[in-house]
């Protein structure tokens, strides 16, 4: 976050009248003491952080005993690239990438963008973290968060074949195929929501 994000974020709290303090994080450390926190959000970050490990380990250190940490990316393997909107940018070795979002006028490069497989987003979070993954939940109930709003009409559809494949898990001789599926539609997803639970 840049000092204009940092002046943004400011004038939005003050414009909703919400009393919070913003602080630069440099990547490295969280400018707070150890066991600091109940709850940790970060919303698609990580892909943006040069050593998300040593992030991670200092949303570890931060967080309180029984803290959890709620954190999201985006999906490397999705076809439509989130932040740029370019069909398969993040499939591109980087000086490629950077040459497609030129020449498409979307910007200078593709930097700081290291989007992870849903293998990697998990081991990573894993190394700090006991990991729930309520991805599949959560798109079952897009309406209650409006991810379809943002993220478009793939969404409805996606719900509609996990809730299909639920009534299917009820059957024995489907069970297998429904849960399968459902796995596959995970690893394919637009992006993953994990709980965090510490362990200390």
């Amino acid at each position: 976050m840049g000092d204009g994000e940092v002046k943004a974020t400011k004038e939005l709290l003050r414009l909703l009248r919400i009393s919070a303090v913003v602080k630069k994080y440099d990547g490295i450390k969280i400018p707070y003491p150890s066991n600091t926190f109940d709850i940790v959000t970060s919303i698609e970050v990580i892909e943006h952080v040069n050593k998300p490990l040593r992030m991670l380990e200092e949303i570890h250190r931060v967080l309180k005993k029984d803290g959890i940490l709620h954190i999201t990316t985006a999906n490397k393997w999705w076809p439509i690239e989130p932040h740029f909107k370019l069909p398969f940018l993040s499939y591109l070795p980087a000086k490629i990438a950077d040459s497609y979002v030129r020449l498409l006028g979307r910007g200078d490069s593709y930097h700081n963008i290291r989007l992870p497989s849903y293998k990697q987003f998990r081991q990573m979070v894993q190394n700090f973290f006991t990991v729930e993954d309520i991805t599949l939940d959560f798109l079952k109930s897009y309406k209650m968060s409006g991810l379809d709003k943002e993220r478009g009409k793939v969404i409805v559809v996606v719900a509609d074949v996990l809730q299909g494949l639920n009534f299917l898990k009820k059957f024995s001789v489907t069970r297998a195929i429904a849960v399968g599926l459902e796995t596959c539609i995970l690893h394919v997803s637009l992006g993953w929501l994990f709980i965090g639970r510490t362990r200390k």
